[in-house]
């Protein structure tokens, strides 16, 4: 792992059953580097502290307490930070919970699909400023069923990290960087990144892949 994947924002998971944290880390990894927490106590020191974090996953039923109290402690010291809870069983009260606090839910055990596509929307949200781009990346990288990689390498490109850094960035090697690319590209499609990138700011419509 580089050095660069110790120092960028992480994604929390907070989740005390080890096959599930391994199978959500697995999932998510392929974007962020992954910072577990254990426990609720675990969960509350890593927000208070300074570690970079880019979003949070919190499992709602922790051993040693509520995993809403981790959502409600990351809304007082991280404000803007997304959230997912994971629960088992939904209820009113936790719907009208989770709206208070600016957090989205999935109930368990079909968690991939929503994992996935909270973890492209916190990339999207964390590199891209421009609120009209963000959502047209989001759009395009929906309708292109991007991985969550390949979102990873879009997004970065246009936030405007050069192609030769995409690599260390992503903690990925050069030939994967470019069989990724390759790929995104033809999902697109286009012809470079230069293009989707300039296709995206001008909010040309997608066409119809050849592949």
């Amino acid at each position: 792992m580089s050095p660069a994947r110790h120092t960028a924002p992480r994604m929390l998971v907070v989740e005390d059953d080890p096959l599930a944290a391994r199978a959500m880390s697995r999932l998510l990894g392929r974007g962020w580097p992954i910072l577990h927490a254990r426990s609720r106590a675990d969960a509350l020191t890593i927000i208070e502290g300074s570690t970079p974090l880019a979003a949070a996953v919190v499992d709602l039923v922790l051993e040693d307490g509520d995993g809403m109290d981790v959502v409600a402690r990351v809304r007082e010291k991280r404000p803007n930070l997304p959230v997912l809870i994971v629960t088992g069983s939904l209820s009113e009260s936790l719907v009208n919970r989770a709206a208070i606090l600016g957090a989205t839910y999935v109930c368990k055990p079909d968690v991939a699909g929503a994992l996935l596509a909270f973890a492209a929307r916190s990339l999207i949200w964390s590199h891209v400023t421009d609120e009209a781009l963000r959502w047209r990346l989001e759009e395009r990288a929906r309708a292109a069923n991007l991985s969550l990689r390949e979102t990873q390498i879009a997004t970065l490109f246009i936030a405007g990290t050069p192609r030769r850094e995409l690599g260390e960035r992503c903690g990925i090697t050069e030939n994967t960087v470019k069989t990724e690319v390759r790929v995104l590209l033809r999902k697109w499609p286009a012809g470079t990144l230069e293009q989707l990138a300039s296709e995206l700011r001008q909010g040309t419509p997608m066409t119809a892949s050849t592949s």
